[in-house]
């Protein structure tokens, strides 16, 4: 007996053995048939495939807004306006015009020599009995070349300090260094008292670009103060030596060597050495500081004081070193007198 009330159903015709296929929906538990599978695969697919080319159209469009039109000021993406300059022929200068702009700060000789190299230039001095005839025209500031100091050859110039004088012997520079006997016969006489008033006219007489170094010996040695630098000879550096060159003692023995371990150790080196003594002192000294000084080949003026003893040995160092002796028989008058 048919059910009045109940769908009625056909055969699917494309069923290939005629069994009736029910519509899922009336029967859940029904499993798809492989036809269907399929159609759903392709569905989803073909809608993720659009979806996600749209994406990428409208990611890349932004993107290119920005690299091409940099981003505009709105945010949109609309089109950004982009100005244009535009230069007439009188507004574009010509090729004299800025030659002649740049042609104002050049040298109009260039065959001369440059200021900055004429300042390295060594200063030789006229006199013909002074260093510069003694180094072989290599100049008293040249010194023989301290690496170390920044200062060799030409380049021993330093600041500016010019020259000074010390008992009568004149040298050129920036860098002195003055190394003084201060044992027990200095006492002798005015010796003493004409040394410091050397000493002082000596370091007033600087530069202000200059420096210098007092060193005392007698049986030892020490800078004066026991300052083993150099000193500005600006203003306060040469009231520093009115102040404390009075302040010398005398005493000891002559022993100069240690007083030149002093000075060669110095960085930069002196461009200038004056060395007194008013004694006799081991010959060995001599051949010492000519080795130390081998390699810089500084200018050391040599002084005796009152007295002929260390006569020989002075002049030694004077010409190995290339700088000068002088002898000076009178304190009192450290001008005058002597072998100039």
């Amino acid at each position: 007996m048919a059910n009045p009330t109940g769908p009625k159903f056909s055969p699917s015709p494309s069923s290939p053995t005629g069994e009736v296929e029910y519509p899922p929906e009336v029967y859940p538990d029904t499993p798809p048939t492989l036809s269907q599978v399929l159609a759903k695969w392709f569905w989803r697919v073909s809608v993720g495939a659009v979806v996600l080319s749209i994406v990428a159209h409208l990611s890349f469009l932004a993107i290119s807004k920005f690299i091409v039109v940099g981003g505009g000021s709105g945010g949109g993406f609309g089109p950004s306006e982009v100005g244009m300059a535009i230069i007439n022929e009188t507004d574009i200068p010509t090729q004299d015009a800025a030659m002649g702009e740049v042609g104002t700060s050049a040298p109009e000789d260039l065959s001369g020599p440059s200021p900055e190299l004429a300042t390295l230039s060594p200063s030789v001095s006229s006199d013909g009995g002074g260093a510069a005839t003694e180094l072989g025209g290599v100049g008293p500031i040249s010194g023989g070349g301290d690496i170390a100091g920044g200062a060799g050859g030409l380049g021993m110039g330093g600041s500016g300090g010019g020259g000074t004088s010390f008992f009568g012997l004149e040298a050129k520079g920036s860098r002195f260094a003055f190394i003084v006997d201060v044992s027990g016969s200095m006492s002798v006489g005015s010796k003493f008292p004409a040394l410091k008033a050397e000493l002082i006219k000596s370091v007033v007489a600087l530069g202000e670009g200059g420096q210098y170094i007092i060193v005392h010996f007698a049986t030892g040695a020490d800078a004066l103060m026991g300052r083993r630098e150099w000193v500005h000879s600006d203003e306060p550096g040469k009231r520093w030596a009115r102040q404390n060159v009075t302040q010398l003692q005398s005493g000891g023995n002559t022993n100069p060597k240690p007083a030149f371990d002093i000075v060669f150790a110095l960085r930069p080196k002196p461009e200038a050495i004056f060395f007194l003594t008013d004694g006799e002192f081991e010959p060995s000294v001599a051949e010492e500081v000519r080795l130390m000084n081998s390699e810089y080949r500084i200018p050391i003026n040599t002084i005796c004081l009152e007295t002929q003893e260390s006569q020989a040995l002075m002049q030694q160092i004077a010409k190995e070193s290339g700088g000068t002796f002088k002898y000076v028989g009178s304190a009192t008058a450290p001008g005058g007198g002597g072998n100039p």
